[in-house]
């Protein structure tokens, strides 16, 4: 897996950068520990 920008990731995927934010802040932070998205 590569590195990915959050903004990188969200256009992957077809959203905005602010939707992932949001979105991560919604899970428990157990679940967000695993996920290292270097921002831009």
């Amino acid at each position: 897996m590569t590195d990915k920008t959050v903004t990188e990731g969200a256009d992957m995927i077809g959203v905005t950068k602010q939707t992932v934010q949001y979105h991560l802040k919604s899970l428990p932070a157990n679940c967000t520990t695993k996920f290292f998205i270097k921002s831009a």
